[in-house]
């Protein structure tokens, strides 16, 4: 039987104070591709005293402060990885006390970004609203120039429009025990390609499921394809599919109206397949994140397996174990 790990590290006072917690009360952790910025919420004691450089002891609470920075790591036996990393955004007293984090987009959402014009590729806008930072961006270009102009405009706000006008969505991933800018790779990012597709079965490593097979003639899909014009103006499919259905999205630009309806038609087409849809709980191991591909095998189907990619992962850490609920994406087709 596994015993559950874990150690949680919280950087104060702009780094002069490192506080490492081998044990919490709990740990939840949500990222979605359809959420920008993932979160954690951390339960640790109350009670716990911190010595300060007089050597008082102060309680924890009086300590961490929004801002500071928390790495939080699970695992089993003492095996840890490196599941959150991110920046507390506020503190409930509790008890037990909850440190609710965000991942870099706090930063994010609360440094500016100086007025500019990029022309380029989408690469180059991005390593300017992100210096530093490691990023894996679709090759694509701006279709002419990208003026940021005024004051108070955050990276973030960059980003709302960058899904505004391009339809790219952006996120942080943990790649290596290090968070990586991703922008317009939902399920194409450089790390996961040529990994296999972590392998799920009922009554092995599923605990329970909500799986749906959906026939093709009742899924309905909602399509989204824009193109931006050199001289600024974007182009929009008129043809956007089954009113209220699962969104698909395309940007590319430099395309004509002609093309914008055939790939949003396209688009619509491979979408309609039958497929799983829903959610299901696993443990802590295997390790997967959104963006990567589930095979699941389960029973009671016509179609007893299928192999998607993985739109959400909620990670839950504590006394009733280490669980994942994994939310099903689109299903891969290559």
């Amino acid at each position: 039987m596994f015993s559950l790990s874990c150690q949680i590290t919280i950087i104060v006072q702009g780094g002069l104070k490192k506080l490492v917690f081998p044990f919490a009360a709990g740990v939840s952790i949500e990222s979605s591709l359809k959420e920008r910025t993932a979160t954690a919420t951390v339960s640790i004691a109350k009670n716990i005293r911190v010595k300060g450089s007089d050597l008082s002891l102060r309680p924890i609470g009086e300590v961490v402060k929004t801002g500071d920075k928390v790495i939080v790591e699970l695992g089993y036996d003492g095996t840890l990885r490196t599941e959150f990393i991110g920046y507390v955004r506020s503190i409930v007293p509790g008890p037990p006390m909850q440190l609710v984090c965000e991942d870099e987009m706090f930063l994010f959402k609360r440094t500016e970004v100086a007025p500019a014009t990029i022309k380029g590729t989408m690469a180059d806008l991005i390593a300017y609203i992100a210096p530093g930072y490691t990023t894996d961006v679709l090759d694509t270009s701006l279709g002419g120039p990208f003026v940021i102009k005024g004051s108070g405009v955050t990276p973030a706000k960059v980003l709302n429009e960058v899904e505004e006008v391009y339809g790219l969505q952006s996120f942080f991933r943990l790649i290596n025990g290090q968070p990586v800018l991703t922008v317009g790779k939902a399920y194409l990012s450089e790390a996961f390609a040529g990994t296999k597709p972590v392998q799920y079965k009922l009554y092995r490593n599923i605990i329970k499921q909500g799986l749906e097979l959906q026939q093709a003639e009742d899924v309905k899909i909602k399509v989204s394809v824009k193109s931006k014009q050199t001289g600024g103006k974007v182009l929009k499919a008129k043809f956007t599919g089954d009113e209220g259905g699962e969104l698909r999205e395309f940007a590319a630009p430099g395309l004509t109206q002609e093309r914008v309806e055939e790939i949003a038609k396209e688009l619509y087409k491979g979408a309609k397949t039958d497929r799983f849809t829903g959610s299901y709980t696993t443990f802590g191991l295997p390790y997967i994140q959104h963006g990567m591909s589930a095979h699941v095998v389960t029973d009671g189907y016509e179609i007893a397996e299928t192999t998607n990619y993985v739109e959400a992962v909620n990670t839950t850490w504590g006394i009733n174990g280490f669980r994942r609920d994994i939310t099903l994406g689109p299903k891969v087709t290559i």
